[in-house]
């Protein structure tokens, strides 16, 4: 990591990361590689790469055809002129075509196609540019568990003998909030750490962690008890307030909260309570 800082080659620095490891090894008797142990490690190392060079390898095809074709350009324009320059559509239009491409892929292939075709637009549109191939990345990832081709989902679901759809269903619904957080990124950079301004990094790093707990209670219908309609719809709007940095809709969206998780806390106590008292 200090090489990379340093404005190093990855291979240069993954080089000098491998013989510091096989330095390291020789501090504790137990853990001192041989020879041959630093052959074995070397084929392991090959044989654990494959998997990632020939995923690579075919991103690069996909990529260098998208290059050649010019389509990376016309999808840039294209989805552009399609938003007509809304920030909010165009998010959403990035978020579908993320989720679309990643499905099925490994990540890192994803990403290169995705980084290609997804992150210009919105870099054009103001976005930061580590918000914006952060917003790619994160839909790429969330592929694997949003329906119809829910990798993730489907190995977790054999892992578990349960049913695929049902499975990935679920764990959509549980991870709502990971739906939410990549256009937090897109509207506030500072939750990347790209602003100089600590204060304000701090208060939208706050206010967006309350702004995901708020959105997993709506979806789950539950904070500290069982949730009416009208409230979960008011959390709902108060967390989607909290996706934009704003000291006004801030205030708002805190009071909207605090107002439910004080009647919602009061209503769990008198529950629990009755519910000793029956026992």
């Amino acid at each position: 990591v200090w090489m990379l800082s340093r404005g190093n080659s990855p291979m240069k620095a993954g080089f000098w990361a491998i013989l510091v490891t096989i330095a390291l090894s020789y501090i504790d008797k137990k853990n001192r590689l041989s020879f041959l142990d630093i052959l074995q490690c070397l084929e392991e190392g090959v044989k654990n790469a494959v998997p990632v060079i020939i995923a690579c390898g075919a991103a690069g095809i996909i990529v260098g055809s998208i290059s050649l074709t010019g389509l990376g350009i016309r999808f840039s324009r294209f989805a552009i002129q399609f938003s007509g320059g809304n920030l909010f559509l165009m998010l959403f239009m990035i978020m579908f075509a993320s989720i679309i491409l990643g499905m099925g892929m490994p990540t890192s292939s994803a990403y290169i196609v995705l980084a290609v075709l997804g992150t210009p637009p919105l870099i054009n549109l103001g976005v930061n540019v580590v918000s914006a191939h952060l917003f790619v990345l994160y839909f790429g990832i969330i592929s694997g568990l949003t329906p119809p081709v829910a990798i993730t989902a489907y190995t977790a679901a054999g892992i578990a003998n349960s049913q695929p759809n049902e499975t990935a269903l679920l764990a959509t619904k549980i991870g709502i909030g990971g739906f939410l957080l990549p256009f937090m990124f897109a509207i506030n950079p500072e939750l990347v750490l790209q602003n100089s301004d600590v204060l304000k990094t701090v208060i939208v790093v706050l206010t967006s962690f309350i702004g995901c707990i708020g959105f997993a209670a709506f979806m789950q219908g539950y904070f500290f008890t069982n949730l009416k309609i009208l409230s979960r719809i008011f959390i709902m709007i108060a967390s989607i307030m909290l996706v934009n940095s704003n000291l006004t809709t801030d205030l708002i969206a805190l009071l909207i909260l605090g107002v439910i998780t004080f009647k919602n806390y009061k209503d769990s106590k008198k529950i629990l309570n009755s519910n000793e008292a029956v026992s």
